[in-house]
């Protein structure tokens, strides 16, 4: 183990937090592009931590999304209908949070 590596597994796990809570606010703020670009982004993460359900859900989704079947007004249009708003200009929910939600 070198000297510098506990530094750099806390640089690591703070930049993991980072992105997780920059996720959280884009869920919020609706904003569909930074939650694509983190599901993407996340992908090799998932797949070190053995989530293999989630890398195979995360390759799904970009193979639907980027593939050539998918045209450009559908993919604008799963776009902008990703989050289900529970309130008027009150909180949004992702569609995952709202099914976790309905099955408690």
């Amino acid at each position: 183990m070198r000297d510098d590596e506990p530094t750099r597994v806390c640089a690591l796990f703070l930049k993991e937090m980072e992105s997780y809570h920059h996720c959280i606010q884009s869920v919020r703020n609706q904003d569909f592009w930074s939650t694509e670009k983190e599901g993407v982004d996340w992908t090799g993460a998932y797949r070190v931590c053995g989530k293999n359900n989630y890398v195979t859900e995360s390759l799904h989704r970009m193979d639907t999304m980027y593939g050539s079947k998918m045209s450009n007004h559908d993919l604008e249009w799963l776009r902008m209908n990703r989050f289900f708003v529970l309130s008027h200009g009150g909180h949004v929910v992702t569609m995952d949070e709202l099914n976790e939600f309905l099955n408690l």
